[in-house]
Parts: structure tokens; C-alpha cells; sequence
């Protein structure tokens, strides 16, 4: 599987999730190479989520990208994630940003 097949997988992975948590509305940006990957619209709150997934039994540091995802401004309903697959223990890592 290509890396690009392998992050749209994950992308799918976190919509399915966002769809269970409520959000009614799920925009993927696909091939995008913009900031956020989803934006999620729930009745109250909107979320803009980054995705990454991690093959390996070691999470790398997402410090670099927290940071610059910080500095962009969006209005104060929305909420900004970075969402992060974890393929050996098959879970998310949910940092806000």
C-alpha cells in the first residue's frame, strides 16, 4: 500500500470516528497539502483535524507541527487536533493544538 493510500486510510479511519462522536458533517481535503486534512461540524463545534499515522512501536515528536498548527487563526468555535494513528496498538493519539 502507498503511503498516500495508507494516510487516506487513516483520514477515513478518523471520520468514522468523528461520525460516532457526533459530528454530523465531515469535510475531507483531499490531496490537499494545506494544514488541516478533515474539518468535523457538530451542532456546537467545529473541528479541524490533522492526521498522521505511525507504523512503528516508537511515536515520534509532532512538537513542529503542534506549533505551527497553534499559529493559525481560527475563529473560536473551531478546535484544533492533531489526530494520531497508532498501527501497533491500533488507537488514536488526540493532541490538541
Amino acid at each position: 500500500m502507498t503511503q498516500y493510500k495508507r494516510g487516506r486510510q487513516a483520514e477515513y479511519w478518523c471520520r468514522g470516528q468523528l461520525l460516532e462522536d457526533g459530528y454530523h458533517t465531515i469535510i475531507r481535503a483531499a490531496g490537499s497539502k494545506g494544514m488541516f486534512d478533515l474539518a468535523a461540524i457538530g451542532d456546537h463545534a467545529i473541528k479541524l483535524v490533522q492526521v498522521k499515522r505511525v507504523t512503528g512501536s516508537k511515536m515520534p515528536s509532532f512538537a513542529a507541527e503542534l506549533a505551527v498548527m497553534r499559529d493559525v487563526a481560527v475563529p473560536e468555535c473551531c478546535h484544533k487536533e492533531l489526530w494520531i494513528w497508532l498501527d501497533e496498538r491500533k488507537t488514536w493519539v488526540i493532541l490538541s493544538a
